[in-house]
C-alpha cells in the first residue's frame, strides 16, 4: 500500500510553487512517520526538516541533521552537486540520484525528488522526498561485476587459469576467506583456499588437514551437497559456532577465524553437484545479505560452468598433443622401413609420402611431390598405371604391379608397388596405403635369365642338351619367382599389418607400443634430458628383463665396458646438439654372450622443444662376423697370392744366373708348380665370381664316370708326391653330367684331405654304386675335426685354422665343390674325429640320370 502523503508527494507541476492550506508544521506531522524519508529545506539550503526515515538513512539524530547545510549529508559526487544547484534555485528534480554519507566508509544511494510548497503564511520551503535504493545499486554493480568475472573466466583455457581469475575476482573484493571444494572418490579435495590475508593460508591448511569437511555429515557441506541448496548464515554467533562445534580444541581455532557472515553454495558439473563453495567474511563491517546471497549462488555456477570448460580445453590440448606425437611418430617409423610409403584419400589423391620417396627423387616438399609423382613413372609403364589405379579406385581392389621407377640421378629402377584399401566397420574405404619396393637387380637377374633362355632356345632348338640346360634355368627362374611370390606375400602381409596398424595409431599410445613390439629390432625412447624410459619387448627378450628394471638400470649395465665411454660421449653431443646419434656398441643377452648393434636415435621436435628421442638397436652381428672374415679372406688371400708370385720371380732370377742345364730343367719344373698353384687359386675365386653372379656354366654330357675317377687319382699323384693315394673302388659307370666340373671337386676333396693329414702320409678313395646312386668318399687321417666346425666348412671362405695360416689355401675349394654338387642334385657330408682325421662324402643320384652300367 502506498503511504497516502506519498501520494501527494509528487504533484504534477513543475516549476510554480505549489500552495498547502496548512502550515508547514501540520504537512510534517503527516510526513513524521512515512516509510519514505522527507526532507525539507531554507532558501539558504539549510535542513529544517528531516522525518525517521530520513534520519535512519543518514544515522544522524534529529539535533545533528537540522540546520545542516544539504551538501553537508552526502558525498562530493558531480551527480549530487549538479542535482544540490537545482534544489537550492528551488527548481524541482525528480528521481534522481543521491549518495549520503552514513558511517565511515559506508554510503547509501538514495532516490530524490523535489517539490517548492507555500503555506498559508506565504512561507516557501523546498522538500525532497526520498528512497532507498542501495540494495538495487548493490545487485547492479554485483552483477556488473559477475559479467566482468563471466569474460575473463571464458578466457582460461586450464583450470589452474579458471582458478586464479576466480581467486582474483572474489577476494578481497567479495570476502575475507573463499574455497572450492571439489567431490573426488567420496571425498571432497580442496582446489582453492583463498584469504585477504596471504600469512593466514597456510594457518587454514593446517586447520583443514585436521579438521578436513565431511561430504557424510549432518551439517555445513554435506547438507548442501545433498540437498542442492545453499547454506548462508548472515550473522555467526558464538552461540552458533558452540553448538556447531563440540570439540573445545577446535572451538578454539574456529573462534581465530573471527566468523561474521557465512554463505556456502553448492557448484554443479554437467549433470550433477560436483563440490562446495564456501564465503566467508571475517569483517566486522561486512555482513552478507540477500544480494550477497543471490551473487554468490551466480557466482558458484559460473565456478563449475569455468572448471568444466577449462577441463574440456585441457582435454582437447591434450588429444591435440597426443594425435600430434602419435602422428610424429608415425611418421618416424614408417620413414625408418626401407620401403617407398604413402597414402591416399578415397579419391585416390595422395596424402602422404614418406621420406624414402624424397631421397629417392630428390625432391623436397609434399605437394612438389604430388605434383610430379606421375612424371617419376617410366612413359612405358604410366599408360599401365593410368588405367590401373583408376579401377582400383573404384572398385576398392587391392592391386599389384611392376613399374620403373625415375630416381634423383636420372637413373629408372624397377619396383613392385602395391597398394591396399584400408576400409572401416561399414565397409567404406577411408584410405589408400601404398608401397613401392626395389626389386632392381632381381628383376635384371630374372630378365637376364629370360633373354638368355631365350637365346638358347631359338639357337638350339635341337639339341637335347641345351634344351635339358634350358629345363634346369627354368626351374631356377620358377624358384626366383617362388621366392618373389614369397617376397610379395610377405609385402602384403606387411602391407595389411600396416594398414591396420595405422589405424590403431591413430587410437592410443598402447596400440602405438604394439607397432614397437611388432618391429623385430630394439626400439627405445628417452626423455628430453636423455634418461631412458621405454624399450620394446625386443629389448626386454634380449637382455631377459622386465620393461621397468631394464629403464630402471639403464644402457650402461648393458653396454660392453670397452665401448661405453664412446657411447656416453656421443650420447652426450647429441643431447646438447639436438643432432642425430649413432653408434655401434655391443650389447650383453640374457646368454651372458655380448652381440654387434648399431644405435640410432633422432629427437621429435615440437615448437622448436625437443620432447623425447626416439631410438633403435639393429643387430650387426652377421655383418661384424662377416666383415671379420672378409678381413681374414683379404689376409689369407693376399698371402696366398703372394707366396707363388714370389717362388716364380725367384726361380726366374736363378734362371738367368743358371748355366747347367739339369738346374735349369728343374728351376722350370719347380717354377711351373708355382705357376699351377697360382692358377688354381685364381680360378677358385673366378669360380666364386661365377656363382655368386649365377654364371657358372656348365657342360653337361655323357661320360666314364669310373675313368674319370682312375685319371684324376693318377693326376693326384704326380702332384702331392707326398702322400700315397689309394682308389680301392672306381664305380664303373656311364653317368651324365659335366665331367670337368665333377672332377675339380674330387681334386678339392683329395687336396683338402693332404692338406690336413701333413703327417698321414695315405690317402683312402671310394667310388660305388649303392641304392640308385653313386657314392665317392676320400678319407685321410690327419688332425680331424671338430664337431662345432664340420657344419661349416662348405660355407665360403670357411677355414678351420682361420685364425693363424697353417694351412694354405683361400678357404673356397668346398664351398666350389658344394655348389657343383647341389647344381647335379648331389649332396654331401663330412664324419670326422679330431686326432683320427676326416672322411669327406658326396652322393650323386642315378635315377633320372641318362647313365648306363657298365
Amino acid at each position: 500500500m502506498t503511504d497516502p502523503a506519498e501520494a501527494s508527494a509528487f504533484p504534477s507541476s513543475a516549476n510554480q510553487p505549489a500552495p498547502i492550506q496548512a502550515s508547514h508544521e501540520d504537512f510534517r506531522r503527516v510526513h513524521d512517520h512515512s516509510t519514505m524519508g522527507v526532507l525539507a529545506l531554507n532558501a539558504d539550503g539549510t535542513i529544517s526538516y528531516a522525518n525517521a526515515a530520513t534520519l535512519a538513512y543518514t544515522g544522524l539524530q534529529k539535533e545533528e541533521i537540522l540546520g545542516r547545510h544539504l551538501s553537508g549529508i552526502y558525498s562530493v559526487a558531480p551527480q549530487n552537486s549538479g542535482n544540490e544547484a537545482k534544489v537550492l534555485r528551488m527548481e524541482e528534480i525528480t528521481d534522481q540520484e543521491f549518495i549520503v554519507n552514513t558511517r565511515p566508509g559506508e554510503e547509501r544511494w538514495l532516490l530524490a525528488s523535489s517539490k517548492v510548497y507555500r503555506d498559508a503564511n506565504d512561507q516557501l520551503q523546498t522538500y525532497l522526498f526520498l528512497r532507498d535504493i542501495s540494495g538495487l545499486k548493490k545487485r547492479e554493480r554485483l552483477f556488473s561485476y559477475l559479467n566482468s568475472a563471466a569474460e575473463e573466466l571464458a578466457k582460461a583455457r586450464d583450470t589452474q587459469s579458471a582458478l586464479d581469475q576466480i581467486a582474483k575476482f572474489i577476494v578481497p573484493t567479495f570476502t575475507s576467506w573463499f574455497t572450492i571444494d571439489l567431490l573426488k572418490d567420496g571425498k571432497l579435495e580442496e582446489v582453492l583456499l583463498k584469504h585477504d590475508d596471504p600469512g593466514k593460508i597456510e594457518w587454514a591448511r593446517e586447520y583443514r588437514k585436521n579438521y578436513p569437511p565431511d561430504p557424510n555429515g549432518k551439517s555445513g557441506a554435506a547438507v548442501v551437497l545433498k540437498t542442492g541448496k545453499p547454506g548462508f548464515v548472515p550473522v555467526v554467533t558464538d552461540e552458533m559456532i558452540v553448538l556447531v562445534v563440540p570439540d573445545p580444541v577446535q572451538l578454539k581455532l574456529v573462534r581465530e577465524i573471527g566468523l561474521q557472515s557465512v554463505i556456502m553454495a553448492p557448484v554443479y558439473g554437467k549433470d550433477a553437484i560436483i563440490g562446495v563453495v564456501n564465503f566467508i567474511s571475517s569483517n566486522t563491517e561486512r555482513r552478507f545479505d540477500e544480494t550477497d546471497l543471490e551473487f554468490a549462488l551466480n557466482f558458484s555456477n559460473l565456478i563449475g560452468l569455468s572448471l568444466e570448460n577449462a577441463r574440456l580445453n585441457e582435454a582437447a590440448a591434450n588429444e591435440i598433443i597426443l594425435r600430434k606425437q602419435s602422428e610424429d611418430l608415425f611418421r618416424f617409423l614408417t620413414d625408418a622401413i626401407p620401403q617407398k610409403m604413402w597414402t591416399s584419400g578415397p579419391d585416390g589423391r595422395a596424402t602422404y609420402y614418406n621420406q624414402r620417396w624424397h631421397d629417392y627423387t630428390g625432391i623436397s616438399g609434399f605437394e612438389a611431390l604430388r605434383e610430379k609423382i606421375w612424371n617419376i613413372l617410366h612413359p612405358d609403364d604410366r599408360a599401365k598405371a593410368t588405367v590401373e589405379w583408376p579401377a582400383a579406385i573404384q572398385k576398392g581392389l587391392e592391386t599389384e604391379t611392376e613399374q620403373r621407377l625415375l630416381r634423383y640421378d636420372g637413373i629408372y629402377r624397377w619396383h613392385l608397388s602395391r597398394f591396399t584399401a584400408h576400409k572401416n566397420n561399414e565397409g567404406q574405404i577411408v584410405m589408400w596405403v601404398g608401397t613401392s619396393t626395389d626389386i632392381h637387380e632381381q628383376k635384371e637377374a630374372r630378365m637376364e635369365i629370360e633373354a638368355t633362355n631365350d637365346n638358347l632356345s631359338s639357337a638350339n632348338e635341337e639339341m637335347t642338351a641345351v634344351n635339358e640346360e634350358l629345363s634346369s634355368a627354368n626351374e631356377e627362374l620358377a624358384a626366383v619367382n617362388e621366392e618373389l611370390a614369397t617376397t610379395n606375400e610377405e609385402l602384403t602381409e606387411t602391407q595389411t599389418s600396416l594398414g591396420k596398424t595405422i589405424e590403431k595409431l591413430a587410437a592410443s599410445e598402447s596400440r602405438f607400443r604394439f607397432l614397437l613390439n611388432a618391429i623385430p629390432q630394439q626400439v627405445w625412447t628417452a626423455s628430453p634430458d636423455g634418461a631412458l624410459n621405454y624399450v620394446n619387448d625386443v629389448v626386454c627378450r634380449n637382455f631377459g628383463y622386465s620393461t621397468e628394471e631394464i629403464v630402471g638400470h639403464g644402457w650402461q649395465k648393458f653396454i660392453h665396458p670397452d665401448d661405453l665411454a664412446n657411447c656416453l660421449e656421443k650420447w652426450v653431443i647429441s643431447l646438447t646438439t639436438g643432432k642425430e646419434y649413432v653408434v655401434e656398441f655391443r650389447l650383453l643377452f640374457h646368454d651372458q654372450s655380448y652381440r654387434w648393434h648399431l644405435a640410432r636415435a633422432i629427437p621429435l621436435v615440437e615448437d622448436g622443444v625437443i620432447q623425447l628421442w626416439v631410438g633403435t638397436n639393429t643387430n650387426i652381428e652377421l655383418q661384424k662376423a662377416n666383415e671379420q672374415k672378409k678381413d681374414e679372406f683379404l689376409s689369407i688371400a693376399s698371402h696366398e697370392l703372394k707366396t707363388p708370385l714370389t717362388n716364380i720371380k725367384a726361380f726366374n732370377q736363378l734362371l738367368q744366373r743358371a748355366k747347367d742345364p739339369e738346374k735349369m730343367v728343374s728351376f722350370i719344373s719347380r717354377s711351373s708348380q708355382h705357376i699351377n698353384r697360382l692358377e688354381r687359386l685364381i680360378n677358385d675365386l673366378l669360380d666364386v665370381t661365377k656363382i655368386n653372379a649365377g654364371k657358372m656354366n656348365y657342360s653337361m654330357e655323357l661320360f666314364d664316370f669310373g675313368k674319370m675317377m682312375t685319371e684324376t687319382i693318377d693326376n693326384a699323384r704326380l702332384i702331392e708326391q707326398g702322400h700315397e693315394i689309394v682308389l680301392e673302388n672306381e664305380a664303373k659307370i656311364d653317368y651324365y653330367g659335366d665331367r670337368y666340373r665333377l672332377e675339380q671337386v674330387v681334386n678339392n676333396f683329395i687336396s683338402n684331405a693332404v692338406k690336413y693329414s701333413p703327417e698321414g702320409k695315405k690317402v683312402i678313395v671310394k667310388a660305388k654304386v649303392e641304392n640308385e646312386n653313386i657314392v665317392v668318399s676320400v678319407q685321410d687321417f690327419g688332425i680331424g675335426i671338430a664337431s662345432e666346425h664340420v657344419a661349416h666348412l662348405f660355407d665360403r671362405y670357411y677355414r678351420v685354422d682361420n685364425t693363424a695360416m697353417r694351412f694354405e689355401g683361400l678357404g673356397l675349394g668346398l664351398f666350389i665343390s658344394s655348389e657343383i654338387l647341389t647344381r647335379h642334385n648331389g649332396s654331401f657330408w663330412i664324419e670326422s674325429e679330431p686326432g683320427k682325421g676326416a672322411t669327406f662324402f658326396f652322393r650323386l643320384p642315378i635315377t633320372g640320370n641318362k647313365t648306363a652300367t657298365g
